[in-house]
């Protein structure tokens, strides 16, 4: 009887807690932040870092001679992003933001030929659909480039201080030659105390 009671309160608590202007977890207030600030918790890679990476390798990528001197449309293929650090990053977000800053732009295209989208494409040759409404094999455009990516990192410390560096760097690489035709690099440095 008394269990019965306490349900009925569930929904009043809810509203009650989503009224608050911050919500509690585990003792902790938590606050919504700007994803565009600054991101000064730690000296770790993080989300400000990938902004940042990101938006000035895309904007340098556009102007590149490369793309430039290109007519029409770009297409580019992305390839597997090396991670060198110690830490857990999740490459995919930062080649998501640099190729949705890329084709954003009007200027790029990206050519997905990632496993999943190649899975697709032949489980509809498969018998399974309806041949006249699915997509050919054979029709895909073809990448002109080639973008590779990764980030190292270091660590130096002592007694008082730690300091974290990071190196980011691409490259574009035209596919009928093989030539490297742009590349960049970004370092971070940051440190904290004792």
């Amino acid at each position: 009887m008394k269990l019965r009671r306490y349900v009925g309160l569930l929904p009043v608590i809810f509203i009650v807690a989503c009224a608050t202007d911050s919500a509690r977890f585990g003792g902790n207030t938590v606050t919504y932040q700007d994803p565009k600030g600054i991101n000064t918790v730690s000296n770790e890679f993080n989300l400000t870092d990938m902004n940042n990476i990101a938006e000035a390798m895309a904007k340098k990528i556009l102007i590149s001679p490369a793309l430039r001197d290109t007519q029409g449309l770009v297409r580019i293929a992305v390839l597997p992003f090396r991670n060198d650090t110690s830490e857990y990053i999740k490459s995919q977000e930062i080649y998501d933001k640099i190729t949705t800053i890329l084709i954003n732009s009007g200027k790029v295209r990206i050519v997905n030929a990632s496993n999943d989208v190649v899975g697709a494409l032949q489980a509809q040759q498969s018998g399974l659909y309806n041949q006249a409404k699915t997509a050919k094999i054979g029709n895909a455009n073809g990448a002109k480039f080639a973008i590779q990516a990764s980030l190292a990192s270091m660590t130096n410390r002592n007694s008082n201080m730690r300091v974290n560096s990071y190196v980011f760097g691409i490259k574009l690489t035209e596919l009928e030659t093989l030539e490297v035709v742009w590349q960049e690099g970004r370092d971070i440095v940051k440190s904290s105390q004792r």
